[in-house]
């Protein structure tokens, strides 16, 4: 079974960190069970889209963004697997052959 597309999913290629941005239900309960079952079901689903096991992956709430606050980032660091055909890359090279240094950090609080 293939595992189904996310949005807002990313690649910082100098950092090699694969990473998602989403809005997790955990916000909506106070319940400690029903925030780790919430957690634990998006972590899975991310490690599912990344193709590694779900020990890989880390989390943390974005605090500081103005475009992504108060959402949950799951990331994977040094991410070797097959890059995710939705993930937009960061960092690298671009296209015009010059450089950009933006990392996870950069793209998640600029």
């Amino acid at each position: 079974m293939s595992a189904q597309p996310l949005s807002n999913i990313f690649y910082s290629v100098e950092e090699k960190i694969l990473f998602w941005l989403t809005n997790t239900g955990e916000s909506s309960t106070s319940n400690l069970v029903e925030k780790v079952q919430f957690l634990y079901a998006d972590a899975q689903k991310f490690a599912n889209s990344a193709g590694v096991d779900i020990s890989q992956v880390k989390t943390f709430e974005v605090l500081k963004s103005s475009r992504y606050k108060y959402m949950r980032c799951f990331y994977v660091e040094n991410f070797t697997g097959n890059v995710p055909a939705e993930a937009f890359n960061i960092g690298g090279v671009r296209s015009d052959g010059t450089k950009s240094d933006w990392t996870m950090r950069d793209w998640i609080h600029g």
